[in-house]
């Protein structure tokens, strides 16, 4: 038996997901001869080495086997957070809200590495585990009075964030420009 290559057919290498959602990679193996028994990740994070986990076997084909290494568990080695109160209108940055995995897949003598940027985070079902932000113009509203709570991710060390314009205390009206009311005491604002 002969482990030819490793391909990733499913990963987030530089992409920061989700934590809290189901996260998987897949990995597609080519052999000759009989398929591997097993394929490893062994999975550091900071450069600590916190386990070595066998991948599941998925599918299997003529001289090629889909592995998946399911990663939802990884969580688990997140630092926690506790949610802090800062000033009205100030960005903040909030310590421990993301952690980074190597991740370096082995069967046999072949090996292959790829990276897993989590953030404490969920998505919805059926919205992608990918946390994007365009460049594009962002409105988020929320009761009048109460707080809004935004997330950005800077994956270029030294970079800065900043907010241009971010509050208005304009109310959103309907088409006769009365101002829009959720029951009696919610009043949306931009």
């Amino acid at each position: 038996m002969a482990v030819q290559q490793i391909q990733i057919t499913q990963g987030y290498d530089t992409q920061l997901v989700s934590a809290h959602n189901q996260l998987a990679i897949v990995c597609l193996v080519d052999y000759s001869g009989v398929a591997p028994e097993q394929c490893l990740a062994e999975i550091k994070k900071g450069g600590v080495n916190i386990g070595t986990f066998r991948l599941v076997p998925f599918q299997s084909e003529l001289n090629q086997i889909t592995y998946v290494l399911f990663c939802s568990f990884l969580k688990g080695f997140m630092d926690s957070f506790d949610d802090i109160q800062s000033p009205e209108q100030v960005v903040h940055e909030q310590p421990h809200m993301s952690a980074n995995f190597q991740i370096e897949i082995t069967c046999e003598d072949k090996s292959i590495i790829t990276n897993l940027q989590l953030a404490h985070a969920t998505r919805q079902i059926g919205e992608s585990e990918v946390l994007e932000l365009d460049k594009e113009s962002f409105y988020y509203y929320t009761g009048e009075n109460q707080p809004v709570y935004i997330y950005f991710y800077n994956d270029e060390e030294g970079a800065d964030i900043s907010i241009n314009q971010p509050f208005s205390s304009n109310y959103a009206t309907d088409d006769d420009g009365v101002i829009f009311q959720l029951e009696e005491e919610l009043i949306l604002i931009q």
